[in-house]
Protein backbone atom coordinates (compact mmCIF):
# COMPACT_ATOMS: atom_id res chain seq x y z
CA UNK A 1 0.00 0.00 0.00
CA UNK A 2 1.77 3.77 -1.07
CA UNK A 3 0.45 6.49 1.27
CA UNK A 4 0.94 10.04 0.26
CA UNK A 5 1.25 13.03 2.56
CA UNK A 6 2.65 16.06 1.38
CA UNK A 7 6.31 15.68 0.26
CA UNK A 8 6.54 12.38 1.66
CA UNK A 9 5.54 8.90 0.74
CA UNK A 10 5.04 5.97 3.18
CA UNK A 11 5.40 2.46 1.68
CA UNK A 12 3.37 0.10 4.20
CA UNK A 13 2.36 -3.39 4.07
CA UNK A 14 4.77 -4.74 1.23
CA UNK A 15 4.68 -7.98 -0.34
CA UNK A 16 7.38 -10.17 -0.98
CA UNK A 17 6.24 -13.24 -3.52
CA UNK A 18 3.41 -14.10 -5.26
CA UNK A 19 0.54 -16.48 -3.83
CA UNK A 20 -2.82 -17.55 -4.45
CA UNK A 21 -3.86 -18.36 -0.64
CA UNK A 22 -6.36 -16.29 0.85
CA UNK A 23 -5.91 -14.24 3.54
CA UNK A 24 -7.53 -15.70 7.29
CA UNK A 25 -10.64 -14.09 7.54
CA UNK A 26 -10.75 -11.93 11.17
CA UNK A 27 -13.79 -9.40 12.37
CA UNK A 28 -13.58 -5.75 12.80
CA UNK A 29 -14.05 -4.14 16.05
CA UNK A 30 -17.17 -2.59 16.87
CA UNK A 31 -18.72 0.02 14.04
CA UNK A 32 -19.91 3.39 15.15
CA UNK A 33 -22.55 2.74 12.66
CA UNK A 34 -23.14 1.63 8.84
CA UNK A 35 -25.50 3.53 7.10
CA UNK A 36 -27.48 2.25 3.92
CA UNK A 37 -27.13 3.65 -0.09
CA UNK A 38 -26.80 6.79 -1.01
CA UNK A 39 -29.09 7.57 -3.65
CA UNK A 40 -26.93 10.10 -5.24
CA UNK A 41 -24.42 8.41 -5.52
CA UNK A 42 -23.51 6.11 -9.32
CA UNK A 43 -21.59 4.29 -11.40
CA UNK A 44 -20.57 5.36 -15.47
CA UNK A 45 -19.06 3.08 -17.82
CA UNK A 46 -16.00 4.55 -19.52
CA UNK A 47 -14.09 3.81 -22.56
CA UNK A 48 -12.13 0.08 -22.36
CA UNK A 49 -8.67 -0.12 -22.09
CA UNK A 50 -7.99 -0.13 -25.79
CA UNK A 51 -4.44 -2.29 -25.52
CA UNK A 52 -5.73 -4.77 -23.76
CA UNK A 53 -6.50 -5.96 -20.19
CA UNK A 54 -4.99 -5.20 -17.89
CA UNK A 55 -4.82 -6.51 -13.61
CA UNK A 56 -2.19 -5.93 -10.75
CA UNK A 57 -1.38 -2.87 -12.63
CA UNK A 58 -0.74 0.57 -11.00
CA UNK A 59 -3.08 3.99 -11.16
CA UNK A 60 -2.67 7.70 -10.15
CA UNK A 61 -3.88 10.97 -11.32
CA UNK A 62 -1.94 13.86 -12.64
CA UNK A 63 -3.95 16.93 -13.34
CA UNK A 64 -6.95 15.73 -15.47
CA UNK A 65 -5.58 12.69 -16.50
CA UNK A 66 -5.92 8.87 -14.75
CA UNK A 67 -2.54 6.79 -15.73
CA UNK A 68 -2.20 3.16 -15.68
CA UNK A 69 0.96 1.92 -15.31
CA UNK A 70 2.48 -1.53 -15.94
CA UNK A 71 0.83 -5.06 -14.27
CA UNK A 72 0.06 -7.87 -16.30
CA UNK A 73 -2.33 -8.81 -19.03
CA UNK A 74 -4.64 -11.42 -19.82
CA UNK A 75 -2.87 -15.30 -19.97
CA UNK A 76 -3.98 -18.47 -21.65
CA UNK A 77 -6.16 -21.10 -19.66
CA UNK A 78 -3.69 -22.47 -17.26
CA UNK A 79 -0.73 -20.64 -17.94
CA UNK A 80 2.14 -20.87 -15.98
CA UNK A 81 3.92 -17.11 -17.03
CA UNK A 82 2.43 -13.94 -16.39
CA UNK A 83 4.94 -11.47 -17.40
CA UNK A 84 5.10 -8.22 -16.12
CA UNK A 85 4.67 -5.18 -18.66
CA UNK A 86 5.91 -1.76 -19.62
CA UNK A 87 3.16 -0.24 -20.81
CA UNK A 88 1.88 3.46 -19.83
CA UNK A 89 -1.19 4.59 -20.57
CA UNK A 90 -3.05 7.92 -19.69
CA UNK A 91 -6.63 8.74 -19.75
CA UNK A 92 -8.06 12.23 -20.41
CA UNK A 93 -10.93 13.00 -18.25
CA UNK A 94 -11.61 16.13 -20.71
CA UNK A 95 -11.40 14.32 -23.80
CA UNK A 96 -12.45 11.02 -22.65
CA UNK A 97 -9.69 9.30 -24.73
CA UNK A 98 -6.80 7.26 -24.29
CA UNK A 99 -3.35 7.46 -25.35
CA UNK A 100 -0.01 5.81 -24.96
CA UNK A 101 2.94 7.15 -23.10
CA UNK A 102 6.29 6.22 -22.58
CA UNK A 103 7.16 3.04 -21.16
CA UNK A 104 8.59 2.54 -17.71
CA UNK A 105 11.95 1.07 -18.46
CA UNK A 106 11.24 -2.21 -16.26
CA UNK A 107 8.50 -4.53 -16.72
CA UNK A 108 6.91 -4.31 -13.45
CA UNK A 109 3.35 -5.01 -11.29
CA UNK A 110 2.44 -4.08 -8.14
CA UNK A 111 4.53 -1.32 -8.40
CA UNK A 112 4.45 1.49 -5.32
CA UNK A 113 2.46 4.76 -7.99
CA UNK A 114 1.70 8.01 -6.49
CA UNK A 115 1.74 12.01 -7.97
CA UNK A 116 3.30 14.08 -6.13
CA UNK A 117 4.01 18.08 -7.34
CA UNK A 118 3.18 17.57 -10.94
CA UNK A 119 5.59 14.21 -11.11
CA UNK A 120 4.52 10.74 -10.92
CA UNK A 121 6.66 8.13 -8.51
CA UNK A 122 7.42 4.38 -9.16
CA UNK A 123 9.65 3.26 -5.69
CA UNK A 124 9.55 -0.51 -5.60
CA UNK A 125 7.97 -3.11 -7.11
CA UNK A 126 7.73 -7.18 -8.38
CA UNK A 127 8.86 -8.17 -11.48
CA UNK A 128 9.13 -11.07 -13.69
CA UNK A 129 7.00 -13.42 -15.04
CA UNK A 130 6.09 -15.53 -11.85
CA UNK A 131 6.28 -16.18 -9.21
CA UNK A 132 7.32 -12.58 -8.78
CA UNK A 133 10.53 -10.92 -7.35
CA UNK A 134 10.80 -7.75 -5.02
CA UNK A 135 13.21 -5.06 -6.98
CA UNK A 136 13.95 -1.91 -5.03
CA UNK A 137 14.42 0.17 -8.30
CA UNK A 138 12.73 3.08 -8.56
CA UNK A 139 11.34 6.17 -11.39
CA UNK A 140 10.34 9.60 -11.59
CA UNK A 141 8.19 10.16 -14.28
CA UNK A 142 7.62 13.66 -16.08
CA UNK A 143 4.41 14.34 -18.11
CA UNK A 144 5.53 17.70 -19.63
CA UNK A 145 8.55 15.67 -21.38
CA UNK A 146 6.85 11.95 -21.78
CA UNK A 147 9.94 10.62 -19.82
CA UNK A 148 11.48 8.52 -17.24
CA UNK A 149 13.99 8.86 -15.16
CA UNK A 150 15.93 6.41 -12.99
CA UNK A 151 15.92 7.45 -9.77
CA UNK A 152 19.73 7.67 -8.62
CA UNK A 153 21.02 4.92 -6.29
CA UNK A 154 19.85 6.92 -2.64
CA UNK A 155 16.37 7.21 -4.33
CA UNK A 156 15.60 3.12 -4.20
CA UNK A 157 14.43 1.21 -1.46
CA UNK A 158 17.30 0.04 0.88
CA UNK A 159 18.97 -2.73 0.57
CA UNK A 160 16.60 -5.69 2.68
CA UNK A 161 13.56 -3.85 1.89
CA UNK A 162 12.93 -4.09 -1.71
CA UNK A 163 9.00 -5.47 -2.08
CA UNK A 164 6.03 -4.86 -4.02
CA UNK A 165 2.69 -4.01 -2.77
CA UNK A 166 -0.86 -5.19 -4.06
CA UNK A 167 -3.42 -7.95 -4.15
CA UNK A 168 -0.23 -11.02 -4.53
CA UNK A 169 1.74 -12.05 -1.68
CA UNK A 170 2.73 -14.83 1.02
CA UNK A 171 3.01 -12.88 3.77
CA UNK A 172 2.57 -9.09 4.97
CA UNK A 173 4.82 -7.15 7.06
CA UNK A 174 4.39 -4.55 9.68
CA UNK A 175 7.10 -2.18 8.20
CA UNK A 176 6.63 1.35 7.31
CA UNK A 177 9.16 3.06 4.96
CA UNK A 178 9.38 6.84 3.71
CA UNK A 179 10.81 8.65 0.55
CA UNK A 180 10.76 12.34 0.53
CA UNK A 181 10.34 13.63 -2.87
CA UNK A 182 12.31 16.89 -2.28
CA UNK A 183 15.67 15.93 -1.50
CA UNK A 184 15.04 12.35 -3.34
CA UNK A 185 16.41 9.68 -0.39
CA UNK A 186 14.65 7.30 1.66
CA UNK A 187 14.40 8.59 5.28
CA UNK A 188 15.70 6.15 8.30
CA UNK A 189 13.68 3.27 9.02
CA UNK A 190 14.55 4.49 13.04
CA UNK A 191 11.42 6.84 14.30
CA UNK A 192 8.57 5.57 12.21
CA UNK A 193 6.25 2.64 14.22
CA UNK A 194 5.41 -0.54 12.62
CA UNK A 195 1.69 -1.19 12.15
CA UNK A 196 0.43 -2.32 15.39
CA UNK A 197 -1.31 -5.78 14.35
CA UNK A 198 1.63 -7.07 12.84
CA UNK A 199 1.33 -6.57 9.16
CA UNK A 200 -1.04 -7.37 6.07
CA UNK A 201 -0.78 -7.96 2.90
CA UNK A 202 -3.84 -7.45 -0.19
CA UNK A 203 -4.29 -4.13 1.36
CA UNK A 204 -5.33 -0.88 0.35
CA UNK A 205 -5.11 2.64 1.95
CA UNK A 206 -5.67 6.49 1.26
CA UNK A 207 -4.31 9.14 3.55
CA UNK A 208 -6.95 11.43 5.47
CA UNK A 209 -5.95 10.96 9.61
CA UNK A 210 -5.60 8.75 12.46
CA UNK A 211 -6.89 5.59 13.54
CA UNK A 212 -10.80 4.02 12.07
CA UNK A 213 -13.56 1.43 12.64
CA UNK A 214 -12.82 -1.79 11.31
CA UNK A 215 -13.75 -2.41 7.54
CA UNK A 216 -17.28 -4.10 7.59
CA UNK A 217 -16.42 -6.36 4.20
CA UNK A 218 -13.19 -8.08 5.08
CA UNK A 219 -10.79 -8.38 2.21
CA UNK A 220 -7.61 -8.08 0.00
CA UNK A 221 -6.84 -7.00 -2.77
CA UNK A 222 -9.54 -4.07 -2.91
CA UNK A 223 -8.74 -0.48 -4.53
CA UNK A 224 -9.09 2.57 -2.21
CA UNK A 225 -9.01 6.37 -2.53
CA UNK A 226 -10.00 9.36 -0.38
CA UNK A 227 -12.59 12.21 -1.18
CA UNK A 228 -13.12 14.89 0.92
CA UNK A 229 -12.14 13.16 3.72
CA UNK A 230 -13.88 9.83 2.96
CA UNK A 231 -12.01 7.08 2.62
CA UNK A 232 -13.86 4.93 -0.41
CA UNK A 233 -13.20 1.29 -0.68
CA UNK A 234 -14.16 -0.83 -3.62
CA UNK A 235 -14.27 -4.59 -5.10
CA UNK A 236 -11.05 -6.80 -3.41
CA UNK A 237 -10.85 -11.10 -3.19
CA UNK A 238 -11.19 -13.25 -0.70
CA UNK A 239 -12.38 -16.66 -0.51
CA UNK A 240 -16.28 -17.10 -1.61
CA UNK A 241 -16.94 -18.92 1.83
CA UNK A 242 -16.08 -15.52 3.14
CA UNK A 243 -18.73 -13.38 1.46
CA UNK A 244 -17.12 -13.08 -1.95
CA UNK A 245 -19.33 -13.84 -5.12
CA UNK A 246 -18.95 -17.16 -7.13
CA UNK A 247 -15.37 -16.03 -8.56
CA UNK A 248 -14.10 -15.11 -5.55
CA UNK A 249 -14.28 -11.15 -5.88
CA UNK A 250 -16.07 -8.71 -3.89
CA UNK A 251 -18.35 -6.19 -5.78
CA UNK A 252 -18.60 -4.45 -2.45
CA UNK A 253 -18.31 -0.20 -2.04
CA UNK A 254 -17.87 0.75 1.68
CA UNK A 255 -17.16 4.40 2.89
CA UNK A 256 -15.21 5.41 5.74
CA UNK A 257 -15.82 8.92 7.23
CA UNK A 258 -12.97 10.17 9.01
CA UNK A 259 -15.28 12.63 11.50
CA UNK A 260 -17.78 10.19 12.44
CA UNK A 261 -15.31 7.38 12.35
CA UNK A 262 -18.32 4.69 10.64
CA UNK A 263 -18.93 3.08 7.42
CA UNK A 264 -21.97 3.32 5.12
CA UNK A 265 -22.20 0.93 2.48
CA UNK A 266 -22.70 2.06 -0.98
CA UNK A 267 -23.79 1.12 -4.97
CA UNK A 268 -22.04 -2.19 -5.64
CA UNK A 269 -19.36 -2.18 -8.96
CA UNK A 270 -21.11 -3.17 -11.80
CA UNK A 271 -17.78 -5.10 -12.57
CA UNK A 272 -16.40 -7.02 -9.47
CA UNK A 273 -12.45 -6.55 -9.47
CA UNK A 274 -9.75 -6.98 -7.57
CA UNK A 275 -5.85 -5.93 -8.67
CA UNK A 276 -5.72 -2.70 -9.83
CA UNK A 277 -6.08 0.58 -8.59
CA UNK A 278 -8.14 4.08 -8.28
CA UNK A 279 -7.36 7.60 -8.81
CA UNK A 280 -9.57 10.76 -8.23
CA UNK A 281 -9.94 13.88 -10.90
CA UNK A 282 -12.38 16.44 -9.79
CA UNK A 283 -14.35 14.71 -6.92
CA UNK A 284 -15.28 11.32 -9.12
CA UNK A 285 -12.95 7.85 -8.51
CA UNK A 286 -11.76 6.60 -11.68
CA UNK A 287 -10.83 2.67 -11.64
CA UNK A 288 -9.24 1.36 -14.77
CA UNK A 289 -8.48 -2.45 -15.34
CA UNK A 290 -8.06 -5.66 -12.63
CA UNK A 291 -9.51 -8.93 -12.54
CA UNK A 292 -13.18 -9.94 -12.29
CA UNK A 293 -11.74 -13.51 -11.02
CA UNK A 294 -9.69 -14.70 -8.31
CA UNK A 295 -6.54 -14.91 -8.92
CA UNK A 296 -5.23 -14.24 -12.81
CA UNK A 297 -8.36 -12.89 -14.46
CA UNK A 298 -7.61 -9.01 -16.61
CA UNK A 299 -10.44 -7.40 -17.77
CA UNK A 300 -10.24 -3.89 -19.94
CA UNK A 301 -13.04 -2.58 -17.66
CA UNK A 302 -13.15 0.94 -17.39
CA UNK A 303 -15.32 2.77 -15.18
CA UNK A 304 -16.23 5.87 -12.81
CA UNK A 305 -17.87 5.99 -9.15
CA UNK A 306 -19.35 9.30 -8.33
CA UNK A 307 -19.56 9.50 -4.27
Amino acid sequence: MLVLASRLLLLLLPLAAHSSAAAPHTQPRALSSTRQLHAESHWETLPSLPLGPRQENSVAALGTDVYILAGITAAAPNATAFPSLQLVQAYSTESRTWRRVADVPTPLNHAHLAAVAGKLYVLGSLTGDGPFLPTGVSYKYDAGADAWTRLPKDGHMPEGSERGAGAVGSGGTANVSVFDTQTGTWLPAEGWPALPDGGRDHAGGAVVGDTMAGMPTPRGGLMAAAVDGKVYTFGGENDEALGAGPDGVYADVEVYDTETDCWEKLPDMAVPRHGTGAAVVAGRIFIPGGANMTGAGATSVFDAFSP
